[in-house]
């Protein structure tokens, strides 16, 4: 397969990981001199060993190089890594490394390791392959340095990778010696270094006798133990029959020399005598084969019975026992040519293995060939041989990948959907081989190279359509891979980089197109990069598959988390007073539009609005807009916009810009193709404005306006409104709401004084005549100006004046109605002042600013009795400041107009503009009226206690004796002062 090279980010070289391991080394080897570290002989020394393999660990992973993955023997990074530490080992040979004429640079460039803690190193980084692999590339001499400290160190492995790394390091070192005896190596003496090479192989065999490498004190179970005996059994199989089926000559592929080549510069190569060389090949053969034979001799009836509870590992079709009858017969099919010779033990071992062999199915010859021939008949083309490899995946050794990778293009698009096909069928099994996994899928991913790009997008569509929503590739496909490539290449219109993302999008669809996604609408996840529209728009087929919708159960936990179904002081009055007038209030009852199905894209983008808001507007627009020529533009406001409405993560920045974007939906479909779950998600975010107090009055009352044109213009008919609400049992709707989220008509202020009255009569159904009294209409008001918008300001004052009878304030006049509206909105004011947690900071400026308003539309003439009577009473309702307000950052402005009013002799122009410059500091100042710490007056305190009696009737879970104690509090506090309130 191709080097594996990524492109890196600037300063992100390999020349870049010389320079700082020259720093960190030489910072360590102060602490402890690396180059004579030969054991974790102390703790002081074990734990400067992890120290420094953790260091080296994280400095590859900063610098891309990757430390996981099956391909590491092939990634260039990981190869130039893995030279540079043996260049700055403590070998004896390494002043000949130096003249290397690519890597002698490097030698000493830092202070140097021992041999020891260079294999510490490599095992830390995972780079055991790397150094299997190395030993047929490097020069004899460092060979041998390696393989004497080798054994030591096999234990600090756990089994799987000890054993992997013992049965591909075995055949690698047999090859080595005979490579000896053809090409030869760089070294002074040949016959005595390839002596110690052969005793080191044979001391790397006695691992397998050694206790200590089975690890049976990791294992509980003895069934277990017997498993670890027959995948280990069949693993030495495998070894032996591969060095023993070696020919006389290695070919060492071109690419794999380049990338592993190491040299003593010009020093001449040496080759080992063919006597010597047969001799010490005899011997190691010998070894070999006694090493077999003596684990299957620990074989028993037990062990060979049990064998059956399990599968193969690497073929799951088979049992674990059949599968190792299968390599016995292969190995005595493979190595015939060793009866009778000078190796006697080979006729014991051949009668051993005859007691558990088991022959192929003779029906199904592709399938029972063994991996050597399957290898062969894919180098001759044949894809039924290349289809069958694939099957056989986890017996895959490097001939078995150099063989498919050399073959790749033989697979077709049949083929290639047979392979998905089998894949999506192996994440399922429980027993998965990641590592071996990830090595089918890398292979795969290169087949789709050869593809047309039209077969690939049929390809990705159909595996999509049945597999997107399982997701058990999360250990096979890294997706940090496909974000580093999509950073570096964002414009993937070319056919080499669609076919990269497609591919992914196959096996890793959901993150794939979220990142895809969040890439397009500049979301803060990828601050640098971005994808524009036209490309994401080649992913069309991709984007437009259905899916099924989670809306319904989605939005029925978001509701219930942000609204939970519990019994409010509104709910059980209600049902009281419904209990005493004999019939429902609410009647109607309508139900939810619920989508089935909903486009992949828009699900994946309804995901990334709940993760929480940070896109660029801008770019999400345009985005939505594509949506919008392939999917309905009801399917984004129910998929998309309400259930992110209904999230906590729905900021009020964000909710306008969401506002904005259900604007330009106006029109653009009819009423009841919409979600009336809309409503409810609209009612969740006005309560929140409502109940903000850290936000300007005037953001509030924007968003709160949109959100009641929107009402009005994207949800079904008013009328089926309440039906709705009693469906979803959301009978905690004051009237204001109402008028606000619904566009209900009717008199709104008079329906809350109505409705407050019912609750505050059914809260005292059972003893009414000891409690005769209610909460002055007064501070119904207040609570409903603390709440409202300008424009509902202005309405309540219109519907106010057109009452029939002006009895709800007391008011026998269209005048006495605007001196109560004077009085009222000052003393709202005044209650914001002294208890500036109850509003937004700047309620005190908003609230005086929609009394100018108001006060602009008078029309009494100049200088007449109903004139002068608004004058008066604005004169002396602002005096109710007098004595909190020099304690803030408002008594100098309040002074002032003071002054402005006594100058201008009841000229009711003059005192609105005094008026507006003392309402323009309220508004400049508010962020130092978030507190209040002087003391309360008794008329702030009276607003108080009766806006608290008011808000606590509305609020969820009051209590009644509480209601009952606040009520009496206040009763008695005020006895005398409201009297005329009864």
């Amino acid at each position: 397969m191709e080097n594996t090279t990524e492109k890196q980010p600037e300063g992100c070289t390999i020349e870049h990981f010389y320079k700082v391991m020259q720093s960190l080394v030489d910072e360590k080897d102060k602490e402890h001199n690396l180059r004579y570290i030969t054991s974790r002989s102390t703790e002081d020394i074990e734990f400067h060993i992890d120290s420094l393999c953790r260091d080296i660990k994280g400095l590859c992973g900063s610098l891309c190089i990757p430390t996981e993955g099956v391909f590491l023997r092939k990634t260039d990074l990981c190869i130039k890594a893995f030279k540079y530490l043996l260049c700055n080992t403590n070998f004896t040979c390494r002043s000949l490394l130096s003249k290397d004429d690519t890597y002698g640079q490097w030698v000493d460039f830092q202070q140097p390791f021992s041999t020891y803690l260079l294999i510490e190193i490599l095992w830390h980084l995972r780079f055991e392959d790397i150094l299997a692999e190395a030993f047929l590339h490097l020069p004899l001499d460092l060979c041998v340095e390696i393989l004497e400290v080798l054994p030591r160190c096999i234990n600090l492995l756990d089994f799987e990778r000890s054993s992997k790394f013992l049965t591909t390091a075995v055949p690698n070192v047999y090859k080595k010696l005979i490579i000896l005896g053809n090409t030869g190596s760089q070294t002074k003496d040949i016959t005595s270094k390839a002596r110690r090479l052969a005793a080191n192989l044979q001391e790397l065999l006695l691992q397998f006798s050694n206790e200590r490498f089975l690890r049976f004190e990791d294992i509980k179970k003895t069934d277990d133990k017997y498993k670890r005996y027959g995948t280990l059994l069949k693993s030495i199989i495998q070894m032996v029959r591969m060095c023993l089926a070696t020919n006389s000559t290695v070919e060492i592929p071109f690419e794999m020399e380049k990338m592993y080549k190491l040299t003593f510069g010009e020093e001449p190569f040496q080759t080992v005598d063919e006597t010597v060389l047969k001799e010490l090949l005899t011997e190691i053969n010998r070894e070999l084969i006694n090493v077999l034979l003596q684990k299957v001799k620990e074989i028993d009836c037990n062990i060979y019975l049990n064998w059956t509870e399990y599968d193969d590992e690497e073929n799951t079709s088979l049992t674990l026992q059949r599968a190792v009858g299968l390599e016995c017969y292969f190995f005595i099919q493979n190595t015939q040519e060793y009866k009778n010779s000078t190796i006697k033990e080979y006729d014991h071992l051949v009668e051993c293995l005859q007691q558990i062999s088991s022959k192929p199915d003779p029906e199904n010859s592709v399938e029972s060939l063994q991996m050597v021939d399957l290898c062969q008949g894919v180098r001759e083309g044949r894809l039924e041989c290349l289809m069958a490899l694939f099957r056989r995946y986890k017996e895959w050794d490097n001939s078995a990948i150099d063989s498919v990778d050399s073959s790749i293009s033989l697979l077709n698009k049949t083929s290639c959907e047979e392979l998905f096909e089998y894949l999506a069928g192996e994440l399922n099994h429980p027993g998965k081989d990641t590592e071996k996994l990830q090595l089918y899928t890398l292979c795969l991913a290169k087949a789709l190279v050869y593809l047309k790009i039209t077969e690939l997008y049929e390809i990705t569509v159909k595996f999509i359509m049945r597999f997107s929503e399982e997701d058990n590739l999360d250990n096979v496909i890294d997706i940090t891979n496909f974000e580093r490539f999509i950073m570096l290449n964002p414009n993937f219109s070319s056919a080499k980089n669609l076919r990269v993302v497609l591919f992914f999008l196959c096996l890793k669809t959901r993150i794939t197109l979220k990142i895809l996604l969040k890439m397009t609408i500049g979301h803060t996840d990828y601050p640098d990069v971005a994808i524009i529209l036209d490309d994401l728009m080649l992913l069309l087929p991709v984007l437009k598959i259905q899916t099924h919708s989670k809306y319904e159960t989605m939005v029925h936990n978001l509701r219930s988390k942000c609204s939970e179904k519990r019994e409010s002081s509104i709910t059980i009055a209600l049902q009281k007073c419904s209990e005493y007038r004999g019939h429902s209030i609410f009647e109607q009852e309508t139900k939810a539009q619920k989508p089935q199905t909903v486009t992949l894209a828009v699900r994946i983008l309804q995901d990334i609005c709940l993760e929480g808001p940070g896109w660029n507007a801008s770019k999400f627009s345009g985005l939505l807009q594509s949506f919008y020529t392939f999917c309905k533009v009801s399917e984004i406001v129910n998929e998309v916009f309400i259930p992110f409405l209904f999230s906590d993560a729905c900021s009020f920045i964000y909710l306008k810009y969401t506002l904005l974007e259900l604007q330009k939906l106006v029109g653009r479909f009819e009423k009841g193709e919409i979600s009336r779950d809309l409503i409810l998600a609209f009612r969740f975010q006005g309560q929140k404005l409502l109940t903000s107090n850290h936000i300007s009055r005037y953001i509030i009352d924007e968003l709160l306006t949109m959100i009641s044109n929107l009402s009005d213009h994207l949800l079904s008919a008013p009328e089926h409104i309440m039906g709705y609400l009693e469906f979803l049992e959301l009978y905690e709707f004051d009237d204001l709401m109402c008028e606000i989220f619904m566009q209900l008509p009717g008199n709104s202020f008079s329906i809350s004084i109505g409705r407050y009255t019912n609750l505050h009569q059914a809260m005292l159904a059972s003893d009414v005549t000891r409690y005769p009294i209610h909460v002055a209409d007064d501070n119904v008001l207040r609570h409903m100006l603390l709440n409202c918008t300008k424009k509902q300001y202005l309405t309540y004052a219109r519907e106010l004046i057109r009452l029939p009878s002006r009895s709800t304030l007391g008011s026998k006049s269209e005048l006495e109605i605007f001196e109560n509206l004077i009085r009222l909105t000052l003393e709202t004011c005044l209650l914001c002042l002294e208890y500036p947690e109850i509003a937004a900071p700047d309620s005190i400026g908003f609230l005086l600013r929609c009394l100018l308003q108001l006060l602009s539309t008078v029309h009494y003439k100049e200088k007449g009795k109903s004139y002068k009577r608004i004058c008066a009473s604005l004169q002396s309702n602002v005096m109710i400041f007098k004595d909190t307000i020099e304690y803030t950052i408002l008594g100098n402005a309040y002074l002032e107009m003071l002054k402005q009013f006594k100058g201008i002799a009841l000229n009711l122009s003059l005192m609105i503009d005094a008026l507006e410059q003392f309402a323009l500091v309220c508004m400049q100042e508010s962020d130092k009226l978030r507190i209040y710490e002087a003391p309360h007056s008794s008329l702030a305190i009276k607003l108080w206690m009766g806006y608290d009696i008011v808000r606590l009737l509305f609020e969820k879970n009051v209590k009644e004796e509480e209601y009952l104690l606040k009520l009496r509090d206040y009763v008695e506090k005020y006895k005398g002062e409201v009297t005329d309130e009864i």
